[in-house]
């Protein structure tokens, strides 16, 4: 590579390459920035291989923006943003995410950490807070990775991912202060503070060889095509399929390269999607004792039960009468489904028993009540457990639940900035196959009738409980009304 290349700051190279074609300022630019865009790939996939294939496709479609790039935020917040773009992208087009990942039990090998004061102590809790850095979800883990990690101000974490200052921040402190719950779970008691200053002696990792060896490759690869046409011909296309079997040769093993634009998801039961592909998919079986690793209790407790669920490969189960618990899962668009399988531990008193999804924070809440449908018959048949599945649809302005294809209630509730998804359980229960998905606004059951009574009710009228006579009730209720909350912000 010319050395002479390594004075000239990123848009500098940028517009060599534009202006004259030149592979060597292209290399020289990636090369610069393999080492950050592989740790950040690494930060989402969870996997060497994978990280370094999102690298290369992220790459592959910087060249083809590039004669749109303008300098904006700078290169290097460019470059994160679309590598976690990418990352995102690939990790959406595997159904079971959790079954890409490895699976070990954390619990087991951050217990074992030493507790010694000195530098073998704070060894060992670097080591401890990278292995619980890597389970929590992605709105946590990559704002306090590219923060207190890569050393990017909050202002370019927030414009790499598509966010505000505060949004990033706010997300930084709660993510660190999930990393000391759970550093103190296995025996670590330290500060959000403390955490945060381990963050920075974490390992550093580089590029490996062969993603080196590639970019020298696509930049030769690139070059022969000038860059305006990148955008008209389609060109880019044979440049990656070029430089995918120039890297297959090279590694002697197979690559599948997922074009973006054909990667379609795969759906895991329910009724199909109207849209060619989902938005947004997640999924949790719940056979590991690490696949609870996104929930937390917001009162009561939950315990995994390994023979447990339909099938007897695992499910989770509520150990208190009452239990809440948030999962830590980003849903940046609505509507989704929420589906699951669920069983309430029996005996238990009628209407004792309940579960269905909520907002943790909501601007605006009304429990429609009377409406659905009491599951007697569940006491009746006298079976400690009967499992049932519900869907739960939940869409910017309501939450519209569903056991058995028959409602069983209605919420119409506004869903505050950043709100995590809320699991309530009323009564013991098991849980299982929880799965949220993105669904078309037409795939959504009609709710209008309730959106015409609340309209009914002027707004200073629209405190405590109220009456609806115009509502049929439900096979087990004799009237419907509406119960207003205050905001929880």
């Amino acid at each position: 590579m010319n050395t002479t290349l390594d004075g000239l700051d990123d848009l500098a190279l940028v517009r060599r390459y534009l202006d004259g074609n030149d592979a060597e300022a292209l290399g020289a630019l990636f090369e610069r920035h393999a080492s950050l865009a592989y740790r950040m790939a690494f930060r989402v996939m969870r996997n060497a291989s994978d990280a370094e294939e999102a690298v290369q496709e992220a790459f592959a479609d910087m060249v083809r923006a590039l004669p749109r790039y303008r300098g904006g935020a700078g290169f290097k917040v460019w470059l994160v943003k679309a590598v976690v773009g990418t990352c995102k992208m690939k990790i959406r087009s595997h159904v079971r995410r959790r079954q890409r990942e490895e699976r070990y039990s954390l619990d087991r090998e951050i217990m074992a950490v030493n507790a010694d004061e000195g530098e073998d102590r704070t060894a060992e809790m670097a080591e401890a807070t990278r292995k619980i850095l890597d389970t929590l979800p992605d709105l946590y883990r990559l704002p306090i990775w590219m923060h207190y990690g890569e050393n990017m101000p909050f202002q370019a974490v927030a414009a790499a991912l598509a966010s505000t200052e505060n949004t990033v921040k706010s997300r930084a402190r709660r993510g660190l202060e999930l990393l000391r719950n759970r550093l103190a779970r296995a025996g670590l008691s330290v500060s959000a503070a403390s955490v945060a200053g381990v963050l920075p002696l974490l390992p550093m990792d580089s590029a490996p060889h062969s993603l080196t060896e590639w970019i020298r490759n696509f930049t030769r690869q690139a070059a022969s095509v000038p860059p305006e046409p990148l955008r008209a011909t389609g060109k880019t296309r044979g440049i990656r399929l070029a430089v995918a079997a120039t890297t297959v040769a090279a590694a002697g093993g197979a690559l599948l390269w997922l074009d973006p634009m054909s990667v379609r998801s795969v759906k895991n039961g329910g009724p199909p999607l109207r849209s060619e592909k989902a938005a947004f998919y997640w999924h949790c079986d719940f056979n590991t004792p690490d696949s609870t690793n996104l929930f937390t209790t917001a009162l009561g407790a939950f315990r995994h039960v390994p023979d447990g669920g339909p099938d007897g490969s695992g499910c989770l189960e509520t150990v208190e009468e009452d239990t809440v618990i948030d999962v830590h899962v980003p849903i940046e668009t609505l509507p989704v489904r929420v589906s699951y399988r669920q069983a309430p531990i029996l005996p238990q008193p009628v209407g004792a028993f309940a579960a269905f999804t909520f907002w943790s924070h909501y601007e605006f809440c009304a429990r429609f009540e009377g409406i659905g449908e009491m599951r007697r018959d569940l006491l009746s048949r006298g079976q400690s457990l009967l499992w049932s599945s519900a869907s739960d649809y939940v869409a910017a302005d309501a939450i519209d639940r569903w056991v058995d294809g028959r409602r069983t209630g209605y919420f119409a509730i506004r869903r505050a900035p950043h709100a995590l998804l809320r699991l309530k359980f009323r009564g013991r229960h098991r849980l299982d196959d929880l799965t949220i998905q993105s669904v078309s606004p037409e795939d959504l059951p009609d709710t209008s009738v309730f959106a015409h009574a609340l309209d009914s009710i002027p707004p200073d009228k629209r405190t405590g409980a109220v009456a609806l006579p115009e509502l049929k009730p439900g096979p087990t209720h004799k009237s419907v009304s509406v119960f207003f909350r205050p905001p929880r912000l």
